[in-house]
């Protein structure tokens, strides 16, 4: 239990406030991420992030705009669904 303890002590958490990291708890850190880190997990799911993992810390949540935003899988509301092929 102590080493934990320890571990839990010398883990810091930053959120960026105007471009400057601002060091919170774990819960606001969580709190602050977790939609952030939903939308970027879809949108790699779909093709539309390919962010690095060495970049991920730039990543605001906000797709159109950003410089790793790719047009994904996106399909025209003309294209035929089904198994119907001409």
């Amino acid at each position: 239990m102590q080493k934990q303890d320890n571990q839990s002590k010398s883990k810091r958490f930053f959120i960026p406030v105007n471009g400057t990291p601002i060091e919170v708890s774990e819960e606001v850190y969580r709190a602050y991420y977790q939609p952030i880190w939903n939308t970027r997990y879809h949108a790699q799911k779909n093709g539309e992030c390919r962010c690095t993992k060495s970049q991920l810390w730039k990543c605001d949540g906000v797709c159109p705009g950003c410089p790793f935003y790719a047009a994904g899988k996106k399909v025209s509301i003309d294209t035929p669904i089904g198994g119907n092929k001409p």
